[in-house]
């Protein structure tokens, strides 16, 4: 009988001691957090071993993770993963739902999103944009000429209103001379036209009549502009135009139109448009 409990108080002991033993090194391993000192003596195992070896077992871990967890492979495979995507997919979905269906603007949503002021930030940046844009272009095209830098399908297509160009100019024409501010205009070069003649123009006035000249002149105008071969001989001088104008370079274009206030006003449309 004394044997056993000689047995059992060994075991508990060896138990009490070991589990000292055990707790102080578990303790050693995390505590203290700090060097601890006696004066200016440093007291031995502070800090632990965790803590004072903290920046060595970070490196480690984060070595451990961007070589063997987190590697590039893995993630590409994770991304092609089918039910990954089909799980991303529904997720931008339910998400995109959720934006178009709410009630807030895109000014509240940026807003929200830490963006302050987004119009006239938004305005800032895209007449800087466009302005820069528009310039850049107009500097690249200068130099080129115009049938160069526009398709043979765009020069047929041009070439094809031509005729439209000379219907609109020659029914505008009829319209003004039909109107009373045309006939006035005619009466008036006429009236100009017969002053310079002297007497004789006087006495041609005195003898028809300024409004009968006017009303015989006028009918002929007409008949002129309708004719067939006007409009023939006024698209066959549109043509010519339209060449020389194929020859021209864009600076020749855009040293009139790109000019700074054009910029500016053509860049306010289309923010404003947005």
């Amino acid at each position: 009988m004394s044997g056993s409990l000689l047995v059992l108080f060994m075991v508990i002991i060896g138990a009490v001691i070991g589990g000292i033993t055990n707790a102080i090194a578990i303790l050693m391993l995390f505590r203290p957090h700090r060097s601890l000192y006696i004066g200016k003596w440093h007291i031995p195992f502070t800090p632990g071993l965790i803590p004072k070896r903290r920046k060595e077992i970070a490196f480690q871990l984060g070595k451990m993770v961007s070589d063997h967890l987190v590697t590039p492979q893995s993630i590409q495979k994770k991304f092609q993963d089918p039910q990954f995507l089909q799980d991303m997919t529904s997720l931008v979905q339910q998400e995109a739902k959720r934006l178009f269906t709410s009630e807030k603007t895109i000014k509240e949503w940026m807003e929200l999103a830490g963006v302050q002021d987004p119009e006239k930030r938004l305005e800032r940046y895209l007449k800087k944009k466009m302005e820069k844009t528009i310039v850049e272009v107009g500097n690249s095209y200068s130099s080129q000429i115009i049938k160069d830098v526009l398709s043979p399908e765009t020069i047929r297509k041009l070439e094809e209103k031509l005729p439209d160009v000379s219907a609109y100019i020659l029914q505008h024409a009829m319209n003004y001379f039909s109107s009373s501010e045309g006939k006035q205009r005619v009466k008036k070069m006429l009236d100009d036209f017969l002053a310079e003649r002297g007497m004789m123009g006087s006495m041609l006035q005195m003898l028809l009549g300024n409004s009968s000249i006017v009303d015989k002149i006028l009918p002929e105008m007409m008949k002129f502009l309708r004719n067939p071969g006007t409009n023939e001989i006024l698209l066959s001088i549109i043509r010519a135009e339209f060449e020389k104008m194929l020859e021209w370079k864009w600076e020749r274009i855009l040293s009139e139109w790109l000019d700074k206030n054009t910029v500016e006003k053509g860049t306010e449309f289309i923010v404003r448009q947005l």
